[in-house]
């Protein structure tokens, strides 16, 4: 599959599922829903886990938790040595994207610091498998090779080469190779989304038509299949993840937020910028773009102006005109999934 599957592309195949399940109208009516101040559909980034007997869940990694150049001095002291090891471990850190459940779990609730973190990977209580933190007592639930015991990875990103094909000379089209980011999957490792909405929302009817469908690009060669599961409640556990006094909250999905919604002075952000194309499995579009955007990337940590179930609004971004001449209203996804989260007196 691609591996830019995110909270964007999974809202927009949302988004035709419930067109194909109940029409138009039915669509307008909870696009109508998610335009107001408080949207009534949220939704998570997919998000790795690994299924065993005690399934293992990652997220992304708090950009709070990244150690600066003051994080490296004071675990380092004025050892030269432990100076160098500790620079190593930071690089090793930022490029992380993800950490498990149970090192999230002592980061929301303020347990789990910058300087705790960087002094548990270079103790070796914390490692780094394929781009994710976890605990040693973590790597237990990772699949293993039958032959050496040994890790394999959760999943393997590769640049795959293609070429464009000449439909005259039925072969390849000459000069027009090109190249599409593709990640392959471990036995047992998967995705996971977290999806909050009404009761009345037909969810596991969307879920089922998933199941026949593909999310992204290049469904028609074959790419971006999944096999999903029927949904299941996660409030309980959600709960004992984060932090119920916490004063922050982590986005767990790509968010375009509202005026006066954040602190921006107190929170940890990134911007990350994209072009996204309009959906064309139901007809090509006078345009292949619907523009270039900003959003607020997922890991940020964000203190709120007051606490909500879910922030970011959903974009009206103009109007596009199908085969039958009909004038749609064009909408992309920039509601964003919060977690509760603690920052601590140290970040002030």
């Amino acid at each position: 599959m691609g591996v830019d599957l995110t909270s964007e592309t999974l809202f927009g195949a949302l988004c035709w599922a419930l067109r194909r399940l109940d029409g138009a109208e039915a669509l307008d009516r909870w696009l109508q829903r998610c335009c107001t101040q408080l949207p009534e559909l949220a939704l998570s980034s997919p998000l790795p886990f690994v299924d065993g007997d005690l399934p293992l869940h990652f997220f992304p990694v708090p950009l709070s938790l990244l150690p600066t150049s003051q994080t490296v001095a004071q675990v380092a002291g004025n050892d030269r040595q432990q100076l160098i090891a500790a620079i190593a471990a930071a690089k090793k850190i930022s490029k992380a994207a993800y950490l498990s459940e149970t090192l999230l779990k002592q980061a929301a609730k303020g347990d789990l610091t910058p300087e705790a973190l960087l002094e548990q990977v270079l103790r070796e209580q914390i490692v780094i498998v394929s781009g994710c933190l976890l605990t040693v007592s973590d790597v237990e639930c990772l699949p293993k090779l039958k032959s050496t015991k040994q890790e394999q990875p959760l999943w393997e990103t590769i640049d795959a080469l293609h070429t464009a094909v000449d439909r005259v000379a039925m072969g390849a089209a000459e000069g027009s190779l090109f190249y599409d980011t593709e990640r392959f999957f471990a036995p047992k490792v998967g995705l996971f989304v977290l999806i909050r909405c009404p009761e009345d929302f037909p969810l596991t009817a969307v879920v089922r038509l998933w199941a026949h469908e593909a999310f992204g690009g290049n469904r028609s060669v074959g790419k971006g299949h999944l096999v999903p599961d029927n949904p299941e409640p996660a409030d309980t556990w959600l709960t004992q993840l984060e932090a119920p006094d916490g004063n922050a909250v982590l986005l767990l999905s790509r968010c375009v937020p509202r005026e006066g919604e954040f602190e921006w002075q107190q929170s940890f952000y990134r911007l990350v910028t994209r072009r996204p194309k309009f959906e064309s499995a139901f007809g090509q579009p006078d345009r292949v773009y619907k523009g270039i955007f900003r959003f607020v990337a997922e890991g940020a940590v964000l203190v709120p102006t007051k606490p909500q179930p879910a922030y970011g609004q959903l974009l009206c971004i103009g109007t596009q005109t199908d085969y039958n001449g009909i004038v749609h209203s064009v909408y992309h996804n920039g509601i964003g999934f919060p977690l509760r989260y603690h920052l601590g007196e140290h970040f002030s």
